[in-house]
C-alpha cells in the first residue's frame, strides 16, 4: 500500500520528471526519492543487505556472467524473490539492465521472451545420483544431471559448492575436504571420477599448445586442478572447453606445420 509521502513523490515526479527536481521541491534526498518511486526494488535491495549481514547470502569474488574476478552487485530477475539473485560486475549488470526483463527462471539472460513455454528437460537425470571421489583434490561430487554443464556456482556452506546449469537447475554438489568428514574406508568404496591429463597430454590430445591451455586456466576458461607444480585437466572439462572455444589461439608445436605458399617473382 502506497504511503502519503510516496503519493506526493509520485505526483511530483509526474509533473517534474526529474529526481533532482522532486528532491529539491519536497526537501528529501535523491536516494529517498528513488526508493519511494521504486518500492519493490528498494525492499529487495534491503533484503539482500540484511541477508549479507546475517550470513544468509555470500557475495562471491567473481561475476556470474563473465566469470572474471571483479566487485559484483546483486541483480534480481524477480523482485518478489529478493534473495534469488545473480552476482554481476558493473559492466555485465549494465548490459543486463538494458535487456528486456521477463519472468521465469528457465529463460536465458538477455534473450527475447519465447512465444511458447520452455522445453522440458532433455538431459538424462543421473540414476540415483552418481557419486565420485577424487583423492588427488580430496573432493566428493554428487551428480544430479548426467553430464550437466556448470554455468553458476554457489558456496552453500564451508567447503560445499552447489553447481547450476544455464537454466538455474542444480546439476552437481561438490564437497571439498571430504576426508575430514568421511573415513578412508568409506571414501575407498566410492568410484573415482574421469581420467586426468597433464597439460602436455592435453596439448597432444587437442593440438593446442600447452602454454595456450595454461593461459586458459589462468583466465578461468578451462577448469583444472594443481598438484604440486603441475596442472591436471579432466577429459570432461577439456571436452567442455573445446566445445565452447572460439576458433582462435596458438597452434601446438607438435601439430603438423602449415604449408607455406610463396608467390613466384615475375
Amino acid at each position: 500500500m502506497e504511503t502519503e509521502r510516496g503519493a506526493q513523490v509520485r505526483a511530483a515526479w509526474g509533473r517534474l520528471g526529474s529526481i533532482n527536481a522532486v528532491s529539491a521541491e519536497l526537501g528529501i534526498s535523491r536516494q529517498r526519492v528513488w526508493q519511494l518511486l521504486n518500492p519493490e526494488k528498494a525492499r529487495a535491495h534491503q533484503a539482500v543487505r540484511d541477508a549479507l549481514r546475517k550470513g544468509l547470502l555470500e557475495r562471491p569474488d567473481r561475476c556470474d556472467k563473465c566469470h572474471l574476478e571483479r566487485p559484483v552487485e546483486a541483480h534480481h530477475e524477480d523482485y518478489d524473490r529478493p534473495l534469488d539473485v545473480h552476482w554481476l560486475c558493473s559492466g555485465c549488470h549494465g548490459e543486463k539492465q538494458e535487456a528486456p526483463r521477463y519472468a521465469g527462471p528457465a529463460q536465458p539472460w538477455g534473450s527475447p521472451a519465447p512465444p511458447s513455454p520452455p522445453a522440458k528437460v532433455t538431459e538424462p537425470l543421473a540414476a540415483g545420483p552418481r557419486v565420485t571421489y577424487d583423492p588427488a583434490v580430496d573432493a566428493l561430487a554428487i551428480e544430479v544431471i548426467a553430464g550437466g554443464r556448470h554455468a553458476r556456482t554457489v558456496r552453500v556452506a564451508g567447503n560445499v559448492l552447489l553447481h547450476f546449469d544455464a537454466r538455474r537447475r542444480p546439476v552437481e554438489l561438490e564437497i571439498h575436504g571430504a576426508s575430514e568428514i568421511y573415513s578412508a574406508a568409506e571414501l575407498a568404496q566410492i568410484a573415482s571420477p574421469a581420467e586426468w591429463l597433464t597439460l602436455k597430454e592435453a596439448a597432444a590430445a587437442t593440438g593446442l599448445a600447452a602454454a595456450t591451455l595454461r593461459g586458459q586456466i589462468r583466465n578461468r576458461r578451462l577448469v583444472a586442478t594443481k598438484r604440486g607444480h603441475d596442472w591436471f585437466v579432466s577429459r570432461a572439462a577439456l571436452g567442455n572447453y573445446l566445445e565452447d572455444r572460439k576458433p582462435s589461439g596458438r597452434e601446438s608445436k607438435t601439430a603438423a606445420p602449415r604449408r607455406r605458399i610463396t608467390k613466384a617473382h615475375a
